[in-house]
């Protein structure tokens, strides 16, 4: 008789955690697609403010510094582009400083035509989903 008692008790407290958890992960799931937008929010409205004098005036080393800061105070971001209407891009991307050393972490490119955005006056964020 106790044997199914505690049987019973702890089928109940097995049923009512995977009842517990299935009807959370939704919920969380959801609020950290929403905070990681948030934060891609936030981050393109900094870096758009930052840089819109730097791209008119072609003088990128205010804008350099600023993507690089932003890139090691996330932890979430592993590279930050910036294309003008021509094509002209900023590429900035998080490097590992113990194994990447002799690498730059940004660089000069045109994109050559791979990535042109459909609306070219708005400010974007997305997250990239694998």
């Amino acid at each position: 008789m106790q044997f199914k008692i505690t049987f019973l008790i702890w089928a109940c407290i097995i049923f009512s955690n995977i009842v517990f958890i299935l009807g959370t992960i939704p919920f969380q799931r959801a609020a950290s697609l929403e905070r990681m937008n948030n934060e891609a929010s936030d981050i393109t409205n900094s870096i758009s403010q930052v840089t819109t004098t730097a791209i008119m005036t072609s003088e990128y080393g205010f804008a350099v510094e600023h993507c690089r800061g932003v890139l090691k105070k996330s932890q979430s971001l592993v590279y930050i582009v910036i294309t003008k209407n021509d094509g002209f891009s900023l590429i900035h991307r998080k490097v590992d400083s113990k194994i990447d050393t002799l690498k730059d972490d940004w660089k000069e490119d045109t994109l050559k035509g791979y990535w042109k955005p459909e609306n070219l006056h708005t400010v974007r964020s997305e997250i990239q989903k694998k």
